[in-house]
C-alpha cells in the first residue's frame, strides 16, 4: 500500500472468506492461484509487482 486503504478479500487453503484492511506500508502477499480481490475504501494507490507468467 502506497496511500489510503484496501480491504483485500481472500479465501483460505480450507475455502474460508477473510477480509483484511491494508493500509500504506503494508504488503500482501498472493501466490499463484490464490483467491483475492482488492476493493478500495474512497481514494487509495497500491504498487503491483508480479513475477512474469503469473498473470
Amino acid at each position: 500500500m502506497v496511500a489510503g486503504e484496501v480491504d483485500m478479500h481472500y479465501r483460505d487453503a480450507h475455502g474460508e472468506e477473510h477480509v483484511r484492511r491494508l493500509s500504506p506500508g503494508i504488503v500482501c502477499v498472493a501466490e499463484v492461484g490464490d483467491e483475492h480481490k482488492a476493493v478500495p475504501v474512497g481514494e487509495a494507490s497500491i504498487l503491483v509487482v508480479e513475477k512474469a507468467g503469473s498473470v
